[in-house]
């Protein structure tokens, strides 16, 4: 391309012009630097969601589920998995202070602990405390049926405490958290193992939600190091596999996830940048104009993604990778520039050719400008990066290209390319018949699998395999880890009413359960009844001289004197005056 000297840009005019569009790309660049990235749902639910989406955004985010981190070691024998399960547990709490914030393995450490804790506090616990538990006629068949469980599996766990828990307190608290333990782990050389026998089992919470993906790979960073480390001391005996750590989770997913999103992001931008380079080289055979053809590319993507950082505070990654596509038509401008203008002054061009590309920009911008109205936050940032995107592209086509071309540019068309081409164009009507039918194929489809074509299950889109699906669904039976697809929320202005709401609907969901409607489910209100509750229970206690008289009747003809229950008495007193528990 050879510009006349009437119509060459003056050297003034092209530095401020250089300037002006390397200020623009700084600024651009500055405003990405300072954005912050999201790749998470609440992108394409509304502006005002209901209170469901919100909690759905909210535990996906911050949840307690969000944290669990599910591990699972293989390889070696079952007391060598235990052994490094029990050495991986203790290198981890040693990181409470940092990366997690809890490591179970069923171990019972601290067990002792925890139980010395319920014992005391087992008559504002226990559901069986009511008045009647401890009439004369309750407190015989409570004693009566302690007495009758000292011959069982449980009577290692009443034997030293029936003289302060003659009633079996304490059993039936077990037994209440029994109804949730039954669906727990195997346990197999005092940890938690498969329902096979193949793994030992962990369960890890993190400090940072599942949603602060950085931290959650570093903590995975740590687990994986720790396991090493734990290999390394007690090595898997001979003949026997190599130790192995698998993990699951959201955290887990969500590192996994954005590694691949990046990876197949990286690896499909070089292939499209790769296949339009060889495009473009065939065609014009020349590196200057490959580079000056992506100048509004590059200056669309940068302006796209600023926009909506300024616009929105946070851009998620979606809305940049369905962008960075839709944007990708500003490459057009250029070569429209580069093959229109040859032969012909800048202004020429101008004045020929760009009303043109003025016209297809506003035509797409109307296209685009619709979704600003969306009431989803991600397709409005689409079309916030999407318009303004074009509307860079396009003034740098219009200001800067003129003055990055050489003013000898020379592209050198391939006759073999450009044969090609015309051939193409010149027989294309004659395969009207087979773009007919294959439309009328793609209907005929469409019609055919109508109700199984479209898709309503998130995890579609989700980059996570069904094997590992697979792994954290079967972890999770192992573990007896809760199903959280199915959430009931209450709502109320403090935590006792939330806990007595609770309590209100446990009540109509055990008449499910006794019905088989439901498996199960799990309440606050069963770890930790409400202040009503428990009040309503310490008031059931009868008084230390009351309840020795009703002793003595109860006992008369059992196993067991009333004169030897005096730390029975002594307890309830005692609990007769304990605050309740919150």
């Amino acid at each position: 391309m050879n510009l006349p000297t009437s119509s060459r840009p003056t050297w003034r005019g092209r530095v401020m012009a250089l300037v002006a569009w390397a200020a623009f790309i700084a600024l651009g660049v500055l405003a990405i630097t300072r954005a912050s990235f999201e790749s998470d749902f609440s992108a394409f639910l509304p502006r005002d969601p209901t209170p469901e989406q919100r909690l759905l955004v909210e535990q996906l985010r911050d949840g307690a589920a969000s944290k669990l981190v599910l591990v699972a070691l293989e390889g070696a024998d079952a007391a060598t998995r235990a052994q490094w399960s029990s050495r991986l547990a203790e290198r981890l709490r040693r990181e409470e202070s940092t990366a997690f914030a809890a490591v179970e393995n069923g171990a019972h450490d601290g067990a002792g602990d925890r139980y010395a804790r319920l014992f005391e506090h087992r008559y504002l616990l226990s559901p069986s405390v009511d008045a009647t538990r401890f009439t004369v006629d309750g407190l015989r068949a409570a004693i009566n049926d302690t007495i009758a469980l000292l011959g069982s599996p449980a009577g290692a766990l009443i034997k030293p405490v029936i003289l302060r828990d003659p009633t079996g307190e304490i059993i039936e608290l077990a037994s209440t958290f029994a109804a949730r333990a039954e669906q727990g782990p195997r346990m197999q050389h005092g940890v938690w193992s498969s329902r096979d026998g193949q793994r030992a089992l962990l369960l890890a919470t993190t400090h940072a939600p599942g949603s602060d993906i950085d931290a959650q790979q570093a903590a995975l960073a740590r687990l994986h190091a720790h396991f090493d480390a734990v290999t390394r001391e007690s090595p898997a005996p001979a003949g026997t596999a190599a130790g192995r750590l698998v993990a699951t989770g959201p955290g887990v997913f969500a590192v996994l996830a954005r590694e691949r999103i990046k990876n197949d992001a990286s690896r499909l931008s070089v292939i499209g940048s790769v296949l339009v380079a060889v495009i473009l080289l065939a065609a014009f055979r020349s590196v200057p104009a490959l580079i000056l053809g992506a100048v509004p590319v590059a200056t669309g993507v940068v302006a796209g993604i600023a926009a909506v950082a300024l616009g929105f505070g946070t851009v998620y990654g979606l809305t940049v990778g369905f962008g960075i596509t839709l944007i990708g038509e500003a490459i057009d401008y250029g070569i429209y520039f580069l093959v229109q203008s040859r032969g012909d002054d800048a202004r020429t061009w101008f004045a020929r050719f760009w009303p043109t590309v003025r016209l297809g920009l506003m035509t797409s911008l109307c296209g685009f400008a619709v979704l600003l109205l969306s009431g989803f936050p991600g397709l409005a940032q689409l079309g916030l990066f999407s318009c303004a995107g074009l509307i860079a592209a396009a003034w740098a086509t219009r200001y800067v290209l003129p003055h990055l071309t050489p003013e000898r540019l020379r592209l050198r068309a391939s006759p073999r390319f450009a044969r090609a081409a015309d051939a193409l164009v010149e027989h294309a009507p004659r395969t009207r018949w087979i773009a007919a039918a294959l439309v009328l194929a793609a209907v005929a489809v469409i019609a055919y699998r109508y109700d199984g074509l479209w898709s309503r299950d998130l995890a579609s889109l989700s980059p996570v395999s069904a094997a590992e699906q697979a792994l954290d669904a079967q972890l999770r039976g192992d573990l007896g880890a809760p199903d959280v697809r199915h959430i009931i929320v209450i709502d109320a202005p403090d935590d006792e009413a939330a806990l007595e709401t609770a309590e209100h609907v446990g009540a109509r969901l055990d008449a499910f359960v006794a019905r088989g409607a439901l498996a199960g489910y799990d309440s606050p209100a069963r770890w930790l009844p409400s202040a009503h509750t428990q009040l309503a229970r310490r008031d059931a206690l009868p008084e230390p001289t009351v309840l020795r008289d009703r002793l003595a009747q109860a006992t008369a003809d059992l196993p067991i004197s009333a004169t030897r229950l005096q730390p029975f008495v002594e307890d309830v007193a005692r609990a007769r005056a304990a605050a309740p528990l919150s």
